[in-house]
């Protein structure tokens, strides 16, 4: 009988555990919250990322490495005959400055853009 009864508090107190640390998580701030262009900044790096998408669904290596630079121009071996492209496009939904770079994503794509180039591709967690 004293099992059951301790048995039946630790279920108890887990279940408030878990009620309580749902409701601070909903209440809580989103560890990723899409944050829409709104400066002049985000606007026009947001329309870049868009225009390197656009290139590179249409397989157009020449003007998708006319818009990369740095560490994702090499990545994308821009300077050789065969640039290698990998998929990225979709609709700007999150475009953050972050000093004197901005954060892009979109449905397929997330890139890191910096004055008029695009400098980084970062990796999508969660897809294949």
């Amino acid at each position: 009988m004293r099992l059951l009864a301790v048995c039946i508090a630790v279920l108890v107190l887990f279940g408030g555990f878990t009620v309580a640390t749902a409701i601070d998580t909903r209440n809580g701030p989103d560890p990723f919250e899409p944050h829409p262009p709104d400066s002049d900044d985000e606007h026009a790096a947001a329309a870049l990322a868009t225009r390197f998408a656009e290139a590179v669904s249409r397989q157009d290596a020449r003007a998708a490495c006319r818009l990369a630079a740095g560490a994702l121009a090499r990545e994308m071996r821009c300077a050789t005959a065969h640039p290698l492209l990998s998929d990225c496009r979709g609709t700007v939904f999150h475009a953050k400055q972050e000093g004197d770079v901005v954060d892009v994503r979109m449905e397929l794509c997330h890139v890191r853009v910096a004055g008029e180039r695009v400098i980084e591709r970062v990796p999508q967690v969660g897809l294949a």
